[in-house]
């Protein structure tokens, strides 16, 4: 009892009798010893921490960093603003031509058929936002929201031509609410669903295909929503808007507006010329 009274008051003792200076001594020491014990567990604490978390979560502290300004992007793009509904008419295509021009900005040429879903944007428009750019690969990037490159990308200019079967173009537009070229706004508000099953009997041949192009469109931005909201993992995720629109993620300026997007459907017929460099290209 006497030792634990001691431990507990430092300036006087037990029973009123002061401590001897040896005691007192040695009670620092201990307190010392302990306090650096403490210390060294935390250091090694916030030590395992900070090599535990991603090199992505540790680049967005850093403000200069292009990974973090990116990432920041993707945050920005899932989070809807009321901002979004203001933003100006988007570009269009007219149905009923043969075939249209169209521009993308890739690592691989991309051949007819095409073997993916391609992401396009008009070749006048893209040339408007990147023009005069010091560093015009990177302005494509950031402008059709791409995340940085590790290998050199190149602009290729694909005429897509109408589909032999259904005569239209394979062209649509990555919008949640719709997918109609023609359209100069997304919505924010989700879609109606097609009639289900039960209702099919009634359609015509012409109306299913029409109700299946629209449920898959909703599925195609809903999947790219899904896969683009992420972060640190292997593979780069994107700031996908859903509105019709690029999320321009440029640092220097606070116009987030891209470009009008549209996607080339897998299978379609194209005709490919490059590839042309960014440079050639934006000061062209």
């Amino acid at each position: 009892m006497g030792d634990y009274m001691a431990a507990s008051n430092p300036i006087g003792a037990a029973d009123g009798v002061n401590s001897s200076p040896t005691r007192a001594k040695g009670l620092l020491r201990h307190r010392l010893a302990r306090a650096v014990v403490v210390g060294t567990f935390v250091f090694l604490v916030l030590l395992f921490a900070l090599w535990a978390l991603p090199l992505s979560r540790l680049a967005m502290w850093s403000d200069t960093s292009t990974i973090s300004v990116y990432e920041r992007a993707i945050m920005n793009a899932a989070v809807k603003t009321t901002a979004y509904e203001k933003t100006g008419p988007l570009e269009t295509i007219d149905p009923n031509v043969q075939e249209v021009q169209v521009v993308t900005f890739t690592t691989d040429l991309p051949t007819s058929p095409l073997t993916d879903d391609t992401w396009v944007a008009l070749p006048a428009e893209l040339r408007g936002k990147c023009a005069g750019k010091p560093d015009p690969a990177q302005a494509l990037r950031e402008i059709l929201g791409l995340p940085p490159a590790p290998r050199p990308q190149s602009i290729y200019q694909m005429t897509v031509m109408r589909d032999d079967k259904t005569g239209k173009l394979p062209i649509f537009r990555p919008c949640i609410s719709s997918p109609d070229i023609t359209a100069t706004n997304c919505s924010l508000e989700f879609p109606s669903l097609p009639a289900g099953p039960e209702l099919a009997a009634n359609l015509t041949d012409e109306q299913k295909a029409e109700a299946y192009g629209q449920l898959w469109a909703i599925a195609f931005a809903a999947r790219q929503m899904w896969t683009s909201y992420r972060v640190g993992f292997p593979r780069a995720g994107y700031p996908f808007t859903g509105l019709g629109w690029s999320y321009n993620w440029d640092p220097t300026t606070d116009l987030r507006v891209g470009i009008s997007e549209f996607v080339v459907r897998k299978g379609a017929k194209v005709k490919v010329d490059g590839p042309i460099t960014a440079a050639a290209f934006c000061g062209g």
